[in-house]
């Protein structure tokens, strides 16, 4: 009897408890294709920073199918739903936005892979070394008379883990788990991996059995059974986003159809945008529920920023940037959705105009003017509840006000960062940009140089040959994004001060030097370029210039010091002082 009592006390217990402690909850069911439970289910949570790839954590599905997610704060959450044998959802760009408490429930139901017509050959990849992180040891196998496809290893310890490639009909090449598993591991794509239990330096067989694959044609499904207003509300807003990036990315994939120059970036540059925008910034205006208005402020704010960075789209109006400061809370959920909108508003709101002549109108800059922006970024770096964008909150923080001069503030949030993300990829890059013994940095000398024309090799420049005129060095790659966006702000310097006694001078870091010219062709730098072989850098550069991230600008005074680095705008500004 006492044990029956005890067990309902524990039961009340638990179900006080779970209700007690609910705050920002999804739940619902993730079944397969045949609408029953799959033999092994997850859901990864992604990181809501740019490019949205790494993961937060991941929650196991129940036996059942069914599924409950208990979140302590607010905030916008990105879920891609895992299935073995089935593809991970591509709802594009698909998130729950949560900022009541209340609970949302949901059903999924994921589709096969869709599998290639004819497959005689698959890759099995395996870890290459013992320790390595991810499986990039491949080894190509012929099918076998029962449809199976195997391979022999050396096991280096007490698992094996392997998936197989050349199955999945589609542009990625994507790996799925192998049919001999006593254990399942989940890639950051949300594929599943076999593990197999040995002992150590055991030979052990390694299978892949077509017969296991099945192929069905039923879609995904995502079918909403509850959720709050304001969930409800945004996904309005998440559904028109993917609407517009679906048209861009069809015309972007059937542009590339017919491209025999890689480098050829020209319909990803001048995609036109207009109507996309016009029409955003008119459903703002005309707006009336607050939040809807707030979201659509900051879905603006993401078309802003482009897919590839390949070209700049920042014209958003000081308006816009003014009410989306004043309306949209520092610590606001919806910014989760696009943390850089914060960084985006700014700019636009404190953005030199180009037609900047008066030199005393440049001395205007002050604290004070920029106090209610360090504000802002304050407050959102205090308050923020998403900690998947703290570090980009911080990032942006100390480098605003780094450059304002709010020495306090710099100082503070720096220490944070050292302390909370000293193991983040991004840190080594950080710690020397913010280092005071960086060579490369306001009013130290600009390091000695030689480089030579990629179009001719009797065209050189040299620190001392540059002596008595302003110039740029700006280090960039064709492959690389944020670099193609810089390329019309130095067109317009090349143009603009061509008289000036100024001069541009390119350095890529192009994988070939002939990468430089086939970029060239549909994207025109008609100044100095050179080229540096990042993997025999015999002059060493690239460490006499620190170069850890590009696009790296460098201007440099008549006398051979550097007078700004990194800040086109502050460039500008320099370069129009009369």
């Amino acid at each position: 009897m006492k044990t029956k009592i005890l067990s309902l006390v524990s039961f009340l217990f638990l179900l006080a408890t779970n209700q007690v402690f609910s705050q920002y909850v999804i739940k619902g069911k993730l079944l397969g294709h045949d609408s029953k439970p799959m033999i092994k289910a997850d859901i990864q949570q992604l990181t809501n920073v740019f490019p949205y790839d790494d993961i937060v954590k991941v929650f196991p599905v129940n036996k059942d199918g069914s599924f409950f997610i208990n979140y302590p704060k607010p905030g916008y959450f990105r879920l891609r739903f895992c299935g073995l044998y089935h593809k991970p959802n591509n709802f594009k760009e698909f998130g729950i936005y949560l900022d009541e408490k209340d609970t949302l429930e949901l059903n999924v139901q994921l589709q096969l892979y869709s599998l290639k017509e004819k497959i005689e050959t698959v890759t099995f990849w395996t870890k290459r070394e013992k320790g390595d992180k991810y499986q990039n040891k491949k080894t190509e196998a012929g099918i076998n008379k029962d449809s199976t496809f195997t391979i022999e290893v050396i096991a280096d310890s007490e698992f094996v883990s392997y998936c197989v490639s050349g199955v999945v009909n589609d542009e990625m090449n994507t790996s799925i788990n192998g049919d001999k598993s006593d254990l399942y591991g989940l890639s950051r794509e949300g594929n599943y991996y076999s593990i197999v239990k040995t002992k150590k330096d055991s030979t052990v067989k390694l299978s892949f059995d077509l017969k296991k694959m099945l192929r069905d044609s039923t879609k995904q499904k995502l079918e909403l059974i509850k959720a709050p207003d304001h969930t409800k509300k945004f996904m309005i807003v998440n559904d028109d986003f993917n609407m517009r990036y679906g048209k861009y990315h069809r015309a972007m994939q059937e542009d590339m159809k017919n491209k025999s120059n890689r480098y050829d970036y020209t319909v990803n540059d001048e995609y036109n945008w207009k109507k996309d925008l016009d029409e955003l910034e008119q459903k703002i205006k005309e707006e009336n529920d607050e939040f809807l208005r707030k979201a659509w402020q900051v879905s603006r704010y993401r078309i802003v920023l482009g897919d590839s960075w390949a070209k700049q789209k920042d014209n958003v109006s000081k308006e816009l940037a003014a009410m989306s400061l004043s309306e949209i809370e520092p610590d606001s959920p919806l910014w989760s959705f696009h943390c850089f909108g914060i960084g985006n508003a700014i700019r636009a709101l404190t953005k030199k105009p180009n037609t900047i002549k008066d030199a005393n109108v440049i001395q205007l800059d002050s604290k004070e003017i920029f106090q209610p922006y360090m504000n802002y970024l304050v407050k959102a770096v205090e308050d923020h509840p998403d900690s998947t964008i703290r570090e980009q909150l911080l990032i942006y923080t100390m480098g605003w006000a780094r450059s304002w001069g709010f020495e306090k503030e710099f100082e503070k949030y720096w220490g944070l960062y050292q302390k909370e993300f000293s193991n983040s990829r991004s840190f080594k890059i950080y710690q020397k940009q913010f280092s005071d013994k960086n060579i490369i940095q306001t009013g130290k000398p600009v390091p000695d140089f030689n480089f030579v024309s990629v179009n001719s090799p009797n065209v050189k420049v040299s620190k001392t040959s540059m002596l008595g005129k302003k110039y740029l060095i700006n280090f960039w790659a064709a492959w690389c994004g944020p670099c193609r966006g810089d390329l019309e702000a130095l067109r317009n310097f090349k143009n603009r001060f061509l008289n000036s006694n100024f001069s541009i001078i390119s350095v890529s870091l192009c994988f070939r030097k002939e990468d430089i010219s086939d970029f060239q062709q549909t994207n025109p730098m008609p100044w100095f370029n050179a080229h540096v072989d990042m993997k025999n850098d015999v002059d060493n550069v690239l460490k006499n210039f620190e170069v850890l991230t590009i696009p790296k600008d460098i201007l440099v005074d008549e006398k051979g010091y550097i007078i700004a680095v990194n800040d086109l705008e502050k460039i500008m500004a320099i370069l129009s002082k009369k």
